[in-house]
């Protein structure tokens, strides 16, 4: 999936639209449906301190967004859709004004976008923009959008209509990313390369992003370095002292692909707590031949957090679902479903290797046309589909 650009638009790998749903019940009174991150976190103290202000003054509109900004940003390191019902409510007394205040259209989208609910967060950026041309967090915003929704040659006009307007690095950041999903994917790491060569020790969220956007065109190169490379990442998120469960996810799913199991286990078991963490540590146990009761309770809890999400009208997992059935559960058929489910409405380089995964497991070539005829549309460069596509029946 494509990186989220750092406080503005967030995390992309859950799809869903939130809507009321009868209430569900637990199976058993050890469920462990959330874990609450400790006081002892000083974002979840920021976060409660800023939730006491707004408390006090629910219609000021500063007061909105500081809690709304930080709730994200919680939202975003922990995947939790929990987060964004937060900052959704903060944002409560503008959301349905015809013309909310351009701070507000924004993160209304970025809300919006998280829950893929893509044409929605497209239009509340075009009316920003509308307003204000110069926005540099809405046409960032729509960018990550637009990539999302498999449209990169688009996303790249508001890439390069940051310059002047954000900082270099989140500039080289964007177009590498754009680029790369344009069949340009050797030049944009050569950007990217250039632009970090002054990162240094730095474990600012901009910083990061690039680091993580690097090593995933490497990876979809085949480049030696991808592996060095989301060790820089990793080393620049410890160092920020937040987790990053988009990059967490990527590295794991590189390490997977080259047989390094352990190393996954030994980081992910501390993030049982995140969904799709979750998912990586069991596909990591799987490998290394684990077939025993930590096995069983890990996939037990993604089965019943997928479940829970469901009854709520969290249709958040699509992608990650389809990965279970595919390589957890064994069931070709329901992981395809959810893959062309998931492909409907985001079109990114991971969705594309999980629909081709499926299809050949289910041992339905056809499934693989809407894939191939993107790729033929986006000159998209990625080895793992390349394999992908040689193992269709």
């Amino acid at each position: 999936m494509i990186r989220r650009f750092h406080t503005l638009a967030l995390l992309l790998g859950f799809a869903g639209v939130s809507t009321a749903q009868a209430a569900y019940v637990p199976p058993s009174d050890d469920t462990v449906l959330a874990e609450v991150p400790s006081r002892l976190d000083p974002a979840a103290r920021t976060l409660s301190r800023l939730r006491a202000q707004l408390s006090a003054q629910p219609q000021n509109l500063d007061a909105a967004l500081a809690y709304a900004e930080a709730a994200l940003r919680m939202g975003r390191s922990r995947a939790d859709p929990r987060y964004f019902g937060y900052a959704e409510a903060a944002l409560a007394p503008w959301w349905s004004l015809a013309t909310p205040p351009g701070t507000v259209l924004v993160l209304r989208a970025t809300i919006r976008q998280f829950f893929h609910q893509f044409d929605s967060a497209r239009s509340d950026l075009d009316q920003a923009l509308a307003a204000n041309p110069r926005d540099a967090q809405a046409r960032l915003t729509r960018a990550v959008v637009l990539m999302a929704q498999g449209r990169p040659q688009d996303a790249a006009q508001d890439c390069s209509a940051l310059r002047g307007l954000a900082p270099a690095l989140d500039v080289a950041a964007c177009s590498a990313a754009s680029a790369s999903l344009s069949g340009k994917a050797p030049r944009a790491l050569a950007l990217l390369d250039f632009a970090t060569a002054g990162v240094g020790q730095a474990a600012d969220s901009a910083a990061l992003w690039a680091l993580t956007t690097a090593a995933e065109i490497a990876e979809r190169l085949g480049d030696a370095s991808t592996t060095a490379r989301y060790d820089q990442a990793l080393a620049a998120m410890d160092r920020s002292g937040q987790p990053d469960a988009y990059l967490l996810a990527a590295w794991a799913d590189a390490a997977l692909q080259r047989g390094d199991a352990a190393v996954v286990v030994a980081r992910l078991q501390a993030y049982t707590d995140i969904d799709n963490l979750l998912l990586r540590l069991a596909l990591a146990e799987q490998q290394l031949g684990r077939d025993g009761e930590a096995l069983r309770r890990h996939c037990r809890m993604i089965e019943e957090r997928f479940a829970a999400a469901q009854a709520r009208g969290e249709f958040v997992h699509q992608r990650e679902a389809a990965m279970y059935q595919l390589q957890l559960a064994r069931n070709p058929p329901a992981a395809l479903q959810l893959a062309r489910s998931n492909w409907a409405v985001q079109r990114e380089p991971l969705d594309a290797l999980i629909l081709l995964q499926a299809a050949a497991a289910a041992a339905q070539p056809a499934a693989a046309t809407p894939v191939r005829e993107w790729l033929q549309q986006t000159g998209l460069q990625d080895v793992r589909i390349t394999r992908a596509l040689k193992a269709l029946p």
